[in-house]
């Protein structure tokens, strides 16, 4: 997907992730750091070290196993963990703001948001950043 933050806050903001509690969930920090976590819990947390800027637009994938999480920015891969979680996904997909909290909704542009039941190759991540 494409971000880009259009004014600084020190506000959590939901980028895109499951409404359900035991879902996922891309937000974007108070400290503007990209973050995937599951949703209503500590049990799984990863901050990417990678910091929006106010008008940059970034090129952002997640990829995530049971074993392993991964942010690619622009294409390449910036930060990984060894580690992964179940997450629990019935519910609606949310895109900008999660229903049930209007108060963190994304303040900017998201484009081309894609979600695959596989974990894409680095050549095929290269590919939607070009």
């Amino acid at each position: 997907m494409k971000l880009e933050l259009s004014a600084d806050n020190d506000k959590e903001l939901t980028i895109v992730g499951h409404s359900a509690c035991g879902g996922y969930a891309l937000v974007k920090s108070e400290d503007n750091q990209l973050v995937f976590k599951k949703r209503c819990g500590p049990e799984f947390i990863f901050n990417s070290n990678f910091y929006l800027g106010v008008k940059q637009p970034v090129s952002v994938v997640v990829t995530h196993t049971l074993s392993k999480t991964a942010f690619y920015i622009d294409g390449a891969m910036f930060n990984f963990i060894n580690q992964g979680a179940t997450f629990v996904c019935e519910k609606s997909l949310d895109i900008g703001s999660f229903s049930d909290q209007k108060d963190q909704i994304w303040q900017g542009s998201i484009q081309y948001v894609l979600i695959y039941d596989r974990i894409l190759t680095q050549s095929e991540i290269l590919k939607l950043y070009k």
